[in-house]
């Protein structure tokens, strides 16, 4: 029987892990079936050819599940559901990811006879795991042609013009010990680079596929700066055409923003980083290497480049107080952002995983409850228990608002009359800061730390 590579969700991009394990069965002359349920999210189709005709009941010889964050990691229970529900039969369970160890604790429900799991598996982990001979050294391309259609995926929009996204990584792993980040768990601070042959090769199948800009998809672009230009030289050099984004921490925007300006030359348009909060004491409690001013300051040196800056906040922590939020609305329209910013980023809650690095601070521990098996994260309190109230309210409307399909503008000015409310007074609206960047938007209004909505929800 083929193997059975299955993915749920990677930020609206083709899932880029599902495809290195579909490169190495195809260099291993392996026949696969491979199903990204994000576009396709028929678990009844999926598992049609191993349920028996008579007994009704589910037999996959091999299936890899892949879960990288959150989103990925609680659709998959749906998944596990069906195959609770049609006597599922897995005689080879690999599940892959950063969420892969609390994935196959839920598997324990299913019946299976030889379990893999990897955090962050290497491809020589993968080619062991799957039966695939592997020469020490041997490269494998991620193989996407059994993937959904591109023009099914990810659009951003810049100047009236939807550009089809592609995904590839020029690095793997982090540098850095945010707290709150599960990569310094099972990264310990290390980054691999990729072979930049190897990177261009990836992204020219995506543009014979029609793509016209890529998402560099590495944690932090600039883990490896020296590397990660010589990429984005590259790619300019053999895709003349080309658009892409990446993901820079603040701290080194400000230590190499001398690379803005070429970026910008390069064809790089909108480049996002993780604020999180604009409060100096969460920042702290988080390890996130920058302070509320350094934001503003990395703003406008991306802005001056000419690449527009998109932020990704954790509004809520249990330092949160309401005053705090309203300072995240405030930068958000003060910069001409509620056009582009997901409104999805105004809700994050802090997710606390098992082993996080916040387990570790006093900090935190003053708020930690328990476990919760739901959300795979250690439950907190608030400091200030008005804040709750205010992060339900914000849940519900972007929750709402997603299922309507409302734009993200009329999104964000709902959720600013929301907080005006529990604030129980306006709050004033500051002059616009001057942009130089043209806007870009997303068409994906769903992020991977936040919880699955009604509308991604499995069927069958």
């Amino acid at each position: 029987m083929r193997p059975l590579i299955l993915s749920t969700y990677e930020l609206g991009h083709q899932p880029h892990l599902a495809a290195l394990i579909a490169g190495v069965l195809k260099e291993g002359q392996v026949d696969y079936d491979i199903v990204d349920l994000s576009i396709d999210p028929n678990l009844d189709e999926v598992f049609e050819s191993d349920q028996d005709s008579h007994t009704g009941e589910i037999f996959i010889e091999t299936v890899v599940f892949t879960v990288g964050m959150l989103t990925s990691a609680m659709l998959f229970r749906d998944v596990l559901s069906h195959l609770v529900k049609n006597s599922g039969h897995i005689k080879n369970l690999i599940v892959y990811g950063l969420y892969a160890n609390e994935v196959a604790n839920e598997a324990l429900g299913i019946s299976y006879e030889d379990l893999t799991v990897r955090t962050t598996p290497t491809i020589e982990e993968i080619a062991q795991d799957l039966g695939v001979e592997n020469t020490m050294g041997k490269r494998y391309l991620p193989v996407r042609d059994s993937l959904p259609d591109l023009r099914r995926y990810k659009t951003v929009t810049t100047s009236g013009i939807d550009r089809v996204t592609g995904y590839t990584e020029a690095s793997v792993g982090c540098r850095h010990r945010c707290r709150h980040c599960p990569l310094p768990i099972y990264f310990n601070g290390k980054v691999m680079v990729n072979p930049v042959e190897d990177i261009l090769n990836d992204i020219e199948v995506q543009v014979s596929a029609g793509a016209t800009h890529i998402t560099l998809g590495d944690p932090d672009f600039f883990n490896a700066p020296i590397h990660a230009m010589k990429v984005a030289r590259a790619i300019k050099a053999r895709f003349d055409n080309l658009t892409f984004d990446c993901t820079i921490k603040i701290e080194h925007l400000l230590k190499h923003g001398r690379y803005l300006e070429e970026l910008t030359e390069l064809g790089c348009i909108y480049i996002t980083s993780a604020i999180e909060s604009l409060s100096d004491e969460t920042l702290t409690n988080l390890a996130k290497g920058h302070s509320s001013s350094d934001v503003n300051e990395a703003l406008q040196l991306v802005d001056r480049a000419g690449i527009d800056f998109h932020p990704s906040f954790v509004p809520f922590t249990p330092w949160t107080k309401l005053e705090d939020f309203e300072d995240i609305l405030v930068f958000v329209y003060q910069n001409s952002m509620e056009q582009t910013l997901e409104p999805v980023q105004l809700s994050i809650k802090l997710l606390v995983p098992s082993n996080s690095l916040l387990l570790e601070t006093p900090a935190f521990s003053e708020f930690k409850t328990h476990y919760d098996v739901e959300t795979f994260s250690y439950l907190w309190r608030y400091r200030e228990p008005k804040v709750e109230s205010l992060q339900n309210a914000i849940v519900d409307q972007v929750q709402k608002s997603q299922l309507c399909h409302d734009n993200f503008e009329d999104t964000f000015f709902a959720l600013w009359s929301i907080t005006e409310e529990h604030l129980g007074r306006s709050i004033a609206t500051p002059i616009r800061n001057k942009r130089r960047a043209d806007a870009v938007k997303s068409s994906e209004a769903w992020f991977c730390c936040a919880e699955p909505t009604a509308a991604q929800r499995l069927r069958g």
